[in-house]
């Protein structure tokens, strides 16, 4: 039996917020140079201690040698206001040498450690550190990697696999967006070993592991290359409820999905939703493991358009892989794969079980056309498994055509079923399997027995049919994480106030939000179901609009 992990995020944050202004020590803003945070120099400071970061501008900040415990750990927050990283600088922060360190960025509901640019990454977790959580922390316009957590093996063998494990890594709540490559980058990608030139000679050497990742409620908006990778994690990796939008924007061959599932992983990926990406929507090369309830919309579209062979993109791609040492199966549940590029589904991974495939809906694959030319089986455009491989397919529902589904609003990203949809009641049930809930945290079954898809029915998800739009604006609201999102178009308009109403025209919801950008995401407390609509205002007036959901 797997184990879910299912976490309360936005409300630890509210309670642990109210202890934000508790300073064991504060640290002044230093614009112009890197301020250097040594635990040698705060013989006073133990675990459970709070150091502040007061309001401001900083260059970066490098934190060294910090050691908290498992219940207590050393706490890094803002306070008085806003912490600004916005420069030039090789990195935003940099962790080395900690045990049981957490940067909490949440305070009154907002994130205000913000590391707005840098020439290199955001946040980086490295020289021997484990045990880090990162939450409520916005990165944004990084030259490299928006979040990476891994030690390089060097000539010191002191981060080869024999030598030393990174374990308990939490990254959660996060808002990542303009990232020059990965938005997140964790454990190496060397799993099977890499060389290294030490004493005059090559040495290969084998980079260190994982155990214990998390990485989930993070929003992810246009990434370089993957929207988030995670390697070498041999012991319950949770990848899940993060949304991706546009990731793999550089389109650079072997960097492009928005999650990939890299060597040596062991699998739990579920609950994330992947929209207009370039690349695969899924990527996996690891060891097995399930991946259920995720929303895969539009996939490598964007990438060579109407080209395939070597340029193909997958709803969810399963690489050959040599590192499975008890043939574990892959397990796919539940999962909505909507317009991808080419295949469905396409497995290619011999070192394996008895694979399943269950429940799974996808609709109107890219591939279809090139498959009829080639008088290669059509059918494989939905689900496309290499031979010699084991696999059981059961009450899955696949179709060309947009409308036969029957959801909700796919225009708004929107694909929860009607009522008279075909995917209600029509799986099997999986509960003897693990999965107790759909994307949205629903029981399953809520009828007869499971939907197909992410998203089981319920009655209260229909839709307004009025046609109330601006193309100026895109407003999202995510009701797993309670979140809001808003992208300004024009980038002359000044947003200062969003409001949000229910389809009885009820105000659910205000917030001022006075600062020029073009992207917002503003945590909310929980929206009512059903169609909500949102009235912007800013320097040009009022801008009224449909909220999409992303459930």
């Amino acid at each position: 039996m797997y184990r879910i992990l299912t976490f309360f995020s936005i409300f630890i944050g509210i309670i642990l917020q109210g202890f934000s202004q508790t300073c064991d020590t504060i640290f002044n803003p230093s614009p112009k140079s890197t301020l250097i945070i040594k635990a040698s120099q705060l013989p006073n400071i133990g675990p459970g201690a709070n150091l502040c970061l007061k309001n401001g501008k900083y260059f970066n900040i490098q934190l060294e040698g910090f050691r908290g415990n498992e219940n207590n750990p050393i706490n890094i927050r803002p306070y008085g206001g806003e912490v600004i990283i916005d420069t030039a600088s090789p990195y935003g922060i940099k962790i080395g040498n900690c045990q049981n360190l957490k940067i909490d960025g949440l305070v009154d509901g907002e994130r205000k450690i913000k590391i707005l640019k840098t020439k290199g990454v955001g946040i980086s977790i490295d020289d021997r550190s484990t045990d880090v959580e990162i939450a409520w922390v916005e990165i944004a316009n990084t030259g490299l990697s928006g979040i990476v957590a891994k030690s390089d093996p060097d000539c010191s063998f002191n981060t080869t696999r024999d030598s030393f494990l990174m374990k308990n890594i939490v990254i959660r709540d996060n808002f990542l967006h303009d990232i020059g490559l990965e938005g997140m980058y964790i454990g190496s990608s060397y799993f099977a070993g890499r060389t290294i030139h030490c004493g005059g000679k090559d040495t290969t050497v084998l980079p260190h592991v994982n155990e214990n990742v998390q990485i989930f409620n993070n929003f992810i908006y246009k990434t370089g290359y993957d929207g988030i990778q995670v390697s070498s994690t041999v012991k319950n990796c949770f990848i899940h409820d993060n949304t991706i939008w546009y990731d793999s924007q550089l389109k650079q061959p072997g960097q492009m999905s928005g999650i990939i599932i890299g060597a040596g992983n062991a699998l739990e990926c579920y609950n994330n939703t992947i929209i207009h990406g370039a690349g695969n929507g899924i990527e996996i090369h690891g060891q097995g493991g399930r991946v259920f309830n995720n929303v895969i919309i539009c996939n490598g579209r964007s990438y060579r358009p109407n080209t395939h062979g070597p340029y193909a993109r997958q709803g969810i791609f399963v690489g050959y892989n040599l590192y499975n040492p008890e043939n574990l199966p892959y397990l796919f549940y539940n999962n909505t794969i909507y317009s991808p590029k080419s295949e469905g589904i396409k497995f290619s991974n011999t070192h394996s079980g008895l694979n399943e495939f269950v429940n799974n809906a996808i609709i109107d694959p890219g591939i279809w056309n090139y498959y009829d030319s080639l008088n290669i089986p059509v059918e494989r455009a939905y689900l496309n498994i290499d031979p010699g491989i084991q696999f059981v397919v059961k009450t899955n529902f696949f179709t060309r055509d947009t409308s036969a589904p029957g959801f909700v609003n796919t225009g708004e990203h929107n694909l929860m079923p009607l009522a008279d949809s075909p995917l209600v009641d029509a799986g099997t049930n999986l509960q003897n399997q693990g999965i107790q809930f759909d994307r949205n945290y629903a029981s399953r079954p809520l009828g007869k027995t499971f939907d197909i898809g992410a998203y089981e029915y319920f009655p209260q998800q229909g839709i307004d049919k009025e046609n109330v739009t601006d193309s100026q604006f895109l407003v999202l609201y995510e009701s797993k994480t309670r979140q809001i999102f808003i992208q300004v178009k024009s980038g002359v308009f000044i947003a200062n106030k969003i409001e949000i109403f229910d389809a009885v025209g009820r105000l659910v919801f205000e917030k001022n939000i006075g600062a020029q950008n073009t992207l917002y995401l503003l945590p909310a407390r929980k929206l009512p179901d059903g169609q909500l609509f949102y009235r912007l205002k800013g320097n040009f007036g009022v801008h009224k609009g449909r909220v999409g959901m992303i459930r």
